[in-house]
């Protein structure tokens, strides 16, 4: 219990000193990362997923921020995600029959 209170506590300041940060050259105050999945919650697991960006606002490449993190003693890991469920979109699912649902995905390709 103690370590996984911990835990979590590790991870929610980590998530709220994340969105916390800014390009210091930049007036439209564009945030330097992007976070996916919930932001601070009870329930939150271990894992963090994040983008970083540049001033430009052009995403840095995962590689050279696992580079730069090696070189200053930061442990970060890459991986895929797999089996992501989204909860929104199983719930616009379910509203919609499985004919619905059909013809949706039949527009989206001809679209493509």
């Amino acid at each position: 219990m103690v370590i996984s209170s911990r835990g979590r506590y590790l991870i929610n300041w980590l998530v709220s000193a994340l969105m916390k940060l800014q390009h210091p050259n930049r007036l439209d105050n564009a945030s330097l990362v992007t976070i996916y999945g919930p932001k601070v919650k009870f329930d939150r697991g271990p894992a963090l997923a994040f983008d970083l960006y540049d001033w430009k606002g052009e995403k840095v490449e995962p590689v050279l921020v696992q580079k730069l993190a090696d070189r200053n003693n930061i442990s970060l890991g890459r991986g895929v995600l797999n089996h992501i469920w989204f909860s929104e979109k199983y719930e616009e699912d379910e509203a919609e029959g499985p004919g619905e649902k059909r013809q949706r995905e039949r527009n989206n390709k001809k679209q493509e």
